[in-house]
C-alpha cells in the first residue's frame, strides 16, 4: 500500500464536502431519505468505505484527525532481549500493576501496555503504560533458552483479539516452534476455549503459550512490535496471518445479526430483544449469539453472510479474521470507539455506522460508550432493509453478489448485469424487442438495468425514488397487479413481460392469465423463480419457510416459494405456449413463448391437483420443466421463433 494512500482521508457528505472531499458515493443512494445526517470516510486500504448516518461532521473529522497517520503496512521490527527476568504481575491501583520485564536488572519500558495514539510522548500514566514496574524480582522458577514476548493476555473477547494478538501477528512468530510468553493481566489464570480457537486460527499451537504466573528467566527474548494498539495505530501487514481462506467457503446469503441480550456485558442496549423479535418474525436476519458459539463457529456465520448487523460490540472485532468482501452494520448509542476503524483497515467490505437511540431515560445525561441506551427499533428495522439484498429470493446468485454494487443507481450510471438482465437483453436482441412489462420491481435492480423505447414497472410499494429513473418511454404504477391490468390491462402491448411479483402459485398464475390481454403472438415471458432449492424453499410463505429451516438446522436463506406448479399449469392448460426452463446458472427462471406444443398431453385431471403439488412432487416430475443450460435452453427458444418468423405463424414445439 503506497505511503501517499495511507494518508489520504476524505470525508463526504450529502449534498456537500466535508474535510475537502468529494461528495456523491454510491453508498448514499441506498440512505438518501433516512433520519440523520450521512457522511462518508473512505477507508485507507482501497477496499470499501464507512459511512456515518445520524452523527455530525465536527465529532466525525475530530475522531479521524490524522487518521491516515495511524495506518501503517511496513513488515513489523523484531528486536531481542537478552538474560530477561519476567515477574509476574501484581495489582497497584486502579488499572496499574507491578511487575514486568527486567534485562540485566533494568525495568523494560519498551515491553509495557501501552494505549492510545502515541504514547509514548504522554505524560498521563493512564496513556503510557498499565505496568510500571517497582517489583522485587525473586529467584526464577522456571527457565527457557529462548521465547517470543506475547504481551498481555485478557480475557475479555474484545481487547484479546486486540491487544493480547497484537505482537503475534506475523509469519515470523507463528511459524516459529518456539514458546510465547505472556503475563498475566485483569485475572485470566488460564487459556479460555475461545483463546485456543483463535490461537489454532492463527496457525498458533496453544502448547506454545506461556502464561508468567511465577518469576521466569529467557536467555534469549524476541519481541515483534505490535500490530496494534489501543486507541492507537493499526498495521495492515497482519492481513497475511489474520485470514486463513476456508479450504471450501460457504456462499454468502443473508443478513446475520449478532445478538448481545445474552451475553454479560457492562453496557446494555435496554430494548434490544423488541429488534430480535421484529427481526426473527419477519425473518430479515438470522439471530446469532456469539458467546454461545466456538471461535471457529463464530468465523463460519460470518463467512456465510453477506451482511453483518447488530448493536456495537466486540463481535464485530472478529470480522478482521474473515477473508472475502462484505457489509457491516452498527448500531451505536453515540460514535464508536476508534479501535473499530482502526480494524476497518483490516476489513474488506463497507461498513456502517448508525446513532440508533438514546440514552437510558431514568438516568438522563449524554449517552457515552459506558451508559446503558436504549435503541429506536424502528430506525434499526428501517436501516436493515435498505442495508439487506435479499429480501425478495434471498438465495439467488445475484443477490448474494448485491453487496458490491448498490441496487440500483441513478440514471446515466452504470448498474452491474444480474442474471435476470443478461437474459432478458438476450431474448430482446432475438425478438427485437422494444417494449417491457415488470410485474414486482422492488428496488428495480433488473428494471433500471434495462433499455427498452418503451417499458412499464409495477410495484405495490417501489423501494427506490422512481424520480430518479423518470424518462419518456418509462412509467411507474404503484400499486398490485390485479389493480394494473384492471385498469391499464387493455390499453398497450409488450413484447417482454417479466413476471417477479408475489412468489406463490395462486398469484403468478393470475398474473399470467392477466398478462395475456397484454401480448401479442411474438410476447415472451420470462417468470422468476420456479425451480426450487429445497423443502423449505418451495413452501409459498417465506417467513414460515425460512423459520421452518432454521429450526431443522438449515443454513442457506433461498426460498423461491410455489412459483413451480405454474410450469405444470402452463404445460397442462396452456398447450398453445411452449416453454423453457433456464436454470443452469443463477435464480431459475422459465421462458415462455407462444408456440403449440405437438403431441401434448396434460399430465393432471384438474387445477386443483396442480396446486396440491408438493416438493417431493415436483421432484418426481422434475422433467416436465424442462431444466438446462442456459444456452441449451436459449438455443431451443430461438430456433422456435426463428422458425415461426419464416413461417409467419408459431412454430410448432417438441413436447
Amino acid at each position: 500500500m503506497p505511503r501517499s494512500a495511507m494518508r489520504r482521508v476524505m470525508c463526504h457528505e450529502r449534498g456537500g464536502q466535508a474535510g475537502g472531499g468529494v461528495s456523491g458515493s454510491n453508498l448514499f443512494s441506498r440512505y438518501n431519505s433516512v433520519r440523520g445526517h450521512v457522511s462518508e470516510i473512505p477507508k485507507l486500504n482501497g477496499r470499501g468505505t464507512r459511512l456515518f448516518v445520524g452523527f455530525p461532521d465536527t465529532e466525525i473529522s475530530s475522531t479521524f484527525s490524522q487518521f491516515g497517520e495511524r495506518v501503517s503496512d511496513s513488515p513489523p521490527k523484531v528486536r531481542s532481549f537478552t538474560n530477561v527476568h519476567l515477574e509476574p504481575l501484581v495489582p497497584n491501583g486502579q488499572r496499574q500493576f507491578a511487575g514486568g520485564a527486567y534485562c540485566n536488572g533494568e525495568f523494560l519500558t519498551e515491553l509495557t501496555l501501552r494505549r492510545g495514539w502515541r504514547a509514548e510522548e504522554k505524560e498521563r500514566w493512564s496513556f503510557v503504560r498499565h505496568v510500571t514496574g517497582g517489583a522485587t524480582t525473586r529467584e526464577p522458577k522456571q527457565k527457557l533458552e529462548t521465547a517470543w514476548f506475547g504481551g498481555y493476555l485478557f480475557p475479555h473477547f474484545g481487547h484479546f483479539l486486540l491487544e493480547t494478538l497484537a505482537r503475534v501477528q506475523s509469519l515470523e512468530v507463528v511459524h516459529s516452534p518456539e514458546p510465547i510468553v505472556f503475563f498475566v493481566a485483569w485475572g485470566a489464570p488460564r487459556l479460555q476455549p475461545f483463546m485456543e480457537g483463535v490461537f489454532r486460527h492463527l496457525g498458533i499451537v496453544p502448547d506454545r503459550i506461556r502464561l508468567c504466573s511465577v518469576p521466569l528467566e529467557v536467555r534469549t527474548l524476541l519481541v515483534q512490535e505490535p500490530t496494534l494498539q489501543s486507541r492507537g495505530f493499526v498495521n495492515v501487514s497482519s492481513l497475511a496471518v489474520l485470514k486463513h481462506t476456508a479450504p471450501n467457503p460457504a456462499p454468502q446469503s443473508g443478513m446475520i445479526y449478532l445478538a448481545r441480550s445474552e451475553a454479560k456485558v457492562r453496557r446494555r442496549v435496554l430494548n434490544e430483544e423488541e429488534l430480535q423479535r421484529r427481526l426473527d418474525g419477519s425473518a430479515q436476519a438470522r439471530i446469532i449469539f456469539p458467546e454461545k458459539l466456538s471461535f471457529a463457529e463464530q468465523l463460519a456465520c460470518l463467512r456465510n453472510s453477506d451482511v453483518v448487523s447488530g448493536c456495537e460490540g466486540s463481535a464485530f472485532h472478529s470480522l478482521t479474521f474473515v477473508e472475502g468482501s462484505r457489509t457491516s452494520l452498527m448500531f451505536c448509542g453515540s460514535l464508536p470507539s476508534l479501535n473499530y476503524f482502526l480494524c476497518d483497515e483490516l476489513i474488506d467490505g463497507d461498513a456502517i455506522y448508525a446513532r440508533c437511540g438514546a440514552n437510558d431515560c431514568d438516568r438522563g445525561g449524554p449517552v457515552t460508550r459506558r451508559t446503558d441506551w436504549v435503541l429506536d427499533v424502528e430506525k434499526a428495522i428501517d436501516l436493515i432493509d435498505r442495508t439487506s439484498h435479499d429480501t425478495v429470493h434471498p438465495g439467488s446468485v445475484e443477490n448474494r453478489m448485491a453487496h458490491l454494487k448498490p441496487p440500483d443507481a441513478p440514471a446515466g450510471s452504470a448498474i452491474g448485469q444480474t442474471h435476470s438482465v443478461r437474459r432478458i437483453n438476450q431474448i430482446a436482441k432475438h425478438v427485437g424487442a422494444r417494449s417491457y412489462l415488470e410485474i414486482g420491481v422492488f428496488r428495480g435492480k433488473t428494471f433500471n438495468a434495462l433499455d427498452f423505447e418503451r417499458k412499464v414497472a409495477v410495484d405495490p410499494r417501489f423501494q427506490f425514488d422512481v424520480a430518479d429513473y423518470q424518462r419518456e418511454g418509462v412509467e411507474f404504477h404503484q400499486m398490485s397487479s390485479d389493480q394494473y391490468f384492471t385498469r391499464h390491462g387493455l390499453s398497450q402491448t409488450f413484447d417482454i413481460i417479466f413476471l417477479d411479483g408475489l412468489h406463490t402459485f395462486q398469484q403468478t398464475l393470475r398474473d399470467f392469465c392477466n398478462s395475456l390481454a397484454c401480448a401479442h403472438d411474438r410476447t415472451v415471458w420470462v417468470i422468476d423463480d420456479v425451480l426450487p432449492v429445497d423443502v423449505y424453499s418451495a413452501w409459498p410463505n417465506q417467513t414460515e419457510a425460512l423459520k421452518f429451516r432454521r429450526q431443522a438446522g438449515g443454513k442457506i436463506w433461498a426460498w423461491h416459494g410455489d412459483v413451480y406448479k405454474l410450469v405444470f399449469a402452463i404445460h397442462d392448460y396452456f398447450p398453445m405456449y411452449s416453454y423453457v426452463t433456464l436454470g443452469g446458472r443463477g435464480n431459475p427462471q422459465a421462458v415462455v413463448w407462444k408456440a403449440p406444443r405437438i403431441d401434448f398431453t396434460p399430465i393432471f385431471d384438474s387445477m386443483e391437483a396442480i396446486e396440491r403439488l408438493s416438493y417431493f412432487d415436483l421432484l418426481k416430475r422434475e422433467e416436465t420443466l424442462k431444466v438446462g443450460p442456459d444456452e441449451e435452453g436459449l438455443r431451443l427458444f430461438i430456433e422456435s421463433m426463428a422458425a415461426g418468423a419464416e413461417r409467419g405463424a408459431p412454430a410448432p414445439a417438441p413436447v
